[in-house]
């Protein structure tokens, strides 16, 4: 107590022994004011030190302001035995920016140290004017059906444009989206898909769907599109006939016709021949005697397509009695393929969906 009294007197006696206090204020108003020794921080934006009576006046506290963005400065703040404010502004960090651009537009742009994402199709990088010329950043870009790229992007290069090239990938689509696509003959999706010939310069493709046109077509490498859309015609036969049961019954099916007990085989033959006549014009082959009867092939003739249509009765004796047994023939084949482009149609023609029933109904049953 003795001690503080003698000490609080001679600060009052003695003006060497005054004490004083400093305000600091820093401009930007974020910036931290530290002590440069021990950096401990003293406040932000503004702060205060003070000096006692037992300080001489050229003692000084060395202090560090600093914000992120600015460049930092340490000044001292002497003892003048008098309260007084010193104002510190700090210089803000000049920038360079400089902008990336990709091609394709929607190239995604990663740091590859970090791999976050800088951008999409463009981003800026930012430069310190502390930075020397030398100073990038590695960049990976990518982009889907194109090969990556690293680059390096130095402070000097302004603007930068970025270049992907294309892998050798071409898409096909269809319509309907739910088409099958075969490549040389093997069915690899519906709808869409990315073939790739980094390692061929064509392949064989086949588009097809129940109720559309089949298309087959060599695509080649060198075929600039890089997407090929293809719309599938539909099957005017396949809108024009029918499947399911039907098909199944009457369809290039041998069916028994037994004759109707009661009815003579004149009468029968004469019922054939009338349904027959109803529905084909022409007649190749016709026996009473055996019961053989056979058309000549009509065609008809869709858009892609042509259908041929070909009715048969011949007689069977197999169970002892003589029974009947027709045939509706039914081949299909694509637009101009020649003789040689028929194969079997497993579907029941409209037009001709009434004739073999016509004929169960007027010339068999019990």
């Amino acid at each position: 107590m003795t001690l503080s009294l003698l000490l609080t007197g001679c600060c009052l006696i003695m003006p060497k022994y005054r004490t004083s206090t400093i305000t600091i204020n820093a401009s930007p108003s974020t910036a931290q004011i530290s002590l440069a020794n021990s950096g401990k921080l003293i406040g932000t934006g503004t702060a205060t030190v003070s000096f006692d009576c037992k300080d001489d006046k050229g003692d000084y506290y060395a202090i560090t302001i600093q914000a992120d963005d600015y460049h930092p400065k340490t000044i001292k703040i002497y003892n003048q035995r008098y309260n007084y404010t010193e104002n510190v502004t700090l210089q803000k960090i000049k920038h360079t920016k400089v902008q990336v651009i990709t091609e394709p537009s929607d190239a995604e742009i990663y740091y590859k140290k970090s791999g976050n994402l800088a951008g999409t199709g463009s981003c800026s990088l930012d430069f310190s004017e502390n930075d020397a010329s030398s100073t990038y950043y590695e960049l990976v870009i990518k982009a889907p059906y194109y090969y990556d790229k690293t680059v390096n992007v130095y402070k000097g290069d302004g603007t930068k444009q970025i270049s992907l090239m294309r892998k050798p990938i071409k898409t096909i689509v269809t319509i309907p989206e739910d088409a099958d696509i075969s490549i040389n003959n093997e069915v690899v999706a519906r709808g869409n898909y990315d073939i790739d010939f980094e390692s061929r310069d064509k392949v064989l493709v086949t588009l097809s769907r129940i109720g559309y046109e089949t298309e087959i077509f060599a695509l080649l490498k060198s075929n600039p599109q890089q997407t090929i859309t293809y719309e599938l015609e539909k099957d005017e036969a396949y809108e024009n006939s029918e499947g399911g049961e039907s098909a199944s019954q009457y369809a290039n099916k041998w069916v028994p016709i037994k004759i109707r007990k009661g009815l003579s085989e004149d009468e029968a033959w004469l019922r054939m021949i009338s349904i027959v006549r109803e529905h084909f014009e022409q007649i190749e082959k016709t026996d009473k005697t055996s019961g053989w009867i056979k058309t000549f092939p009509v065609i008809t003739p869709y858009k892609k397509s042509d259908v041929r249509t070909t009715l048969e009765i011949v007689p069977s004796y197999s169970t002892g009695e003589k029974v009947y047994k027709v045939r509706l023939s039914f081949e299909k084949r694509k637009k101009n393929s020649g003789d040689d482009g028929w194969s079997t149609y497993e579907r029941l023609m409209k037009q001709y969906k009434d004739v073999i029933p016509n004929l169960l109904n007027s010339v068999g049953g019990m």
